[in-house]
Protein backbone atom coordinates (compact mmCIF):
# COMPACT_ATOMS: atom_id res chain seq x y z
CA UNK A 1 0.00 0.00 0.00
CA UNK A 2 1.40 3.93 -0.57
CA UNK A 3 2.17 5.80 1.52
CA UNK A 4 0.06 8.39 0.75
CA UNK A 5 -3.19 5.94 1.17
CA UNK A 6 -2.37 5.14 4.64
CA UNK A 7 -1.90 8.82 5.76
CA UNK A 8 -5.86 9.25 4.75
CA UNK A 9 -6.89 6.02 6.43
CA UNK A 10 -5.43 7.36 9.38
CA UNK A 11 -6.46 10.87 8.76
CA UNK A 12 -9.90 9.27 8.70
CA UNK A 13 -9.75 7.53 11.58
CA UNK A 14 -8.72 10.59 13.49
CA UNK A 15 -11.78 12.23 12.76
CA UNK A 16 -13.89 9.62 13.82
CA UNK A 17 -12.02 9.87 17.30
CA UNK A 18 -11.97 13.96 17.52
CA UNK A 19 -15.66 13.98 16.27
CA UNK A 20 -16.56 11.11 19.30
CA UNK A 21 -14.81 13.13 22.16
CA UNK A 22 -15.99 15.69 20.91
CA UNK A 23 -19.74 14.99 21.05
CA UNK A 24 -19.42 13.89 24.74
CA UNK A 25 -19.09 17.71 25.27
CA UNK A 26 -21.32 19.00 22.76
CA UNK A 27 -24.68 16.83 23.50
CA UNK A 28 -24.79 17.87 27.40
CA UNK A 29 -24.28 21.62 26.40
CA UNK A 30 -27.07 21.22 23.80
CA UNK A 31 -29.65 19.31 26.05
CA UNK A 32 -28.82 22.30 28.88
CA UNK A 33 -29.79 24.83 26.09
CA UNK A 34 -33.27 23.08 25.48
CA UNK A 35 -33.94 22.44 28.92
CA UNK A 36 -33.23 26.15 29.39
CA UNK A 37 -35.43 27.05 26.72
CA UNK A 38 -38.49 24.94 28.01
CA UNK A 39 -37.80 26.15 31.62
CA UNK A 40 -37.82 29.83 30.46
CA UNK A 41 -40.99 29.29 28.35
CA UNK A 42 -42.50 28.17 31.49
CA UNK A 43 -41.43 31.02 33.38
CA UNK A 44 -43.13 32.98 31.10
CA UNK A 45 -45.89 31.39 30.22
CA UNK A 46 -46.89 31.69 33.98
CA UNK A 47 -46.24 35.02 34.38
CA UNK A 48 -48.22 35.96 31.51
CA UNK A 49 -51.32 34.09 33.11
CA UNK A 50 -50.33 35.52 36.27
CA UNK A 51 -50.63 39.40 34.54
CA UNK A 52 -53.96 38.25 32.87
CA UNK A 53 -55.61 37.37 35.48
CA UNK A 54 -54.87 40.23 37.01
CA UNK A 55 -55.94 42.58 33.95
CA UNK A 56 -59.52 40.52 34.36
CA UNK A 57 -59.74 41.15 37.68
CA UNK A 58 -58.96 44.97 37.17
CA UNK A 59 -61.38 44.93 34.42
CA UNK A 60 -64.56 42.78 36.25
CA UNK A 61 -63.79 44.74 39.60
CA UNK A 62 -67.33 45.84 39.93
CA UNK A 63 -69.23 42.88 38.84
CA UNK A 64 -70.92 40.87 41.41
CA UNK A 65 -69.48 37.51 41.23
CA UNK A 66 -66.10 38.46 40.65
CA UNK A 67 -64.53 35.71 42.73
CA UNK A 68 -66.29 33.09 41.04
CA UNK A 69 -65.10 34.60 37.29
CA UNK A 70 -61.55 35.15 38.47
CA UNK A 71 -61.71 31.42 39.48
CA UNK A 72 -62.84 30.11 36.30
CA UNK A 73 -60.13 32.13 34.55
CA UNK A 74 -57.53 31.13 37.05
CA UNK A 75 -58.08 27.57 36.35
CA UNK A 76 -58.87 27.91 32.13
CA UNK A 77 -55.05 29.52 31.86
CA UNK A 78 -53.64 27.16 34.56
CA UNK A 79 -54.53 24.24 32.33
CA UNK A 80 -52.33 25.87 29.70
CA UNK A 81 -49.50 23.74 27.85
CA UNK A 82 -46.59 23.88 29.65
CA UNK A 83 -43.49 21.46 28.77
CA UNK A 84 -41.96 20.49 31.78
CA UNK A 85 -43.56 22.05 35.00
CA UNK A 86 -45.39 20.08 37.71
CA UNK A 87 -47.21 20.70 41.13
CA UNK A 88 -48.64 24.03 39.67
CA UNK A 89 -50.85 26.39 42.19
CA UNK A 90 -52.62 29.75 41.59
CA UNK A 91 -53.77 32.37 44.28
CA UNK A 92 -55.66 35.08 43.87
CA UNK A 93 -55.58 37.67 46.57
CA UNK A 94 -58.61 40.57 46.34
CA UNK A 95 -58.89 43.57 47.95
CA UNK A 96 -60.80 46.60 47.69
CA UNK A 97 -58.08 48.59 45.81
CA UNK A 98 -55.57 45.43 44.67
CA UNK A 99 -55.42 42.78 42.98
CA UNK A 100 -52.43 40.45 43.37
CA UNK A 101 -52.08 37.20 41.19
CA UNK A 102 -49.09 34.64 41.50
CA UNK A 103 -48.87 31.13 40.34
CA UNK A 104 -46.10 28.74 41.54
CA UNK A 105 -44.43 25.62 40.12
CA UNK A 106 -41.90 23.06 40.13
CA UNK A 107 -39.78 22.54 36.53
CA UNK A 108 -37.87 19.03 36.82
CA UNK A 109 -34.28 18.43 36.05
CA UNK A 110 -33.40 15.15 34.24
CA UNK A 111 -30.71 12.66 34.33
CA UNK A 112 -27.19 13.87 33.85
CA UNK A 113 -28.33 17.71 33.56
CA UNK A 114 -29.21 17.85 37.35
CA UNK A 115 -25.84 15.57 38.33
CA UNK A 116 -24.49 18.93 36.58
CA UNK A 117 -26.16 21.28 37.97
CA UNK A 118 -26.13 19.90 41.57
CA UNK A 119 -30.28 20.01 41.76
CA UNK A 120 -32.98 17.64 40.50
CA UNK A 121 -35.74 20.69 39.91
CA UNK A 122 -36.16 24.39 39.95
CA UNK A 123 -39.15 26.30 41.58
CA UNK A 124 -40.76 29.00 39.77
CA UNK A 125 -42.61 32.02 41.30
CA UNK A 126 -44.29 34.29 39.13
CA UNK A 127 -46.71 36.82 40.41
CA UNK A 128 -48.03 40.09 39.51
CA UNK A 129 -50.52 42.88 41.28
CA UNK A 130 -52.76 45.65 39.85
CA UNK A 131 -54.36 48.29 41.45
CA UNK A 132 -58.11 48.74 41.20
CA UNK A 133 -59.65 52.15 40.09
CA UNK A 134 -63.78 52.94 40.07
CA UNK A 135 -63.61 54.83 36.48
CA UNK A 136 -66.72 56.45 37.38
CA UNK A 137 -64.94 58.64 39.79
CA UNK A 138 -62.32 58.83 37.60
CA UNK A 139 -64.19 60.45 35.10
CA UNK A 140 -65.75 62.88 37.11
CA UNK A 141 -62.61 64.14 38.09
CA UNK A 142 -61.61 64.57 34.80
CA UNK A 143 -65.18 66.41 33.81
CA UNK A 144 -64.57 68.78 37.00
CA UNK A 145 -61.31 69.79 36.19
CA UNK A 146 -62.17 70.23 32.46
CA UNK A 147 -65.40 72.10 33.50
CA UNK A 148 -62.89 74.64 35.73
CA UNK A 149 -60.87 74.97 33.20
CA UNK A 150 -63.49 76.12 30.73
CA UNK A 151 -65.04 78.80 33.87
CA UNK A 152 -61.06 80.32 34.25
CA UNK A 153 -60.83 80.76 30.34
CA UNK A 154 -64.28 82.74 30.52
Amino acid sequence: MPEKAKRKRMAKGSFTVEAALLMTVLLPVIVSLIYTAFFLHDRTLLQGAACEVAAMGSNLSEEKDIDQILEKIKNQVMSARLLGTKDKAATVNRSKDRIEVSYQGTFSIPGLIAKLSGRDSLKINRSWQRELYNPADIIRKIRGLKYMMDTIKG
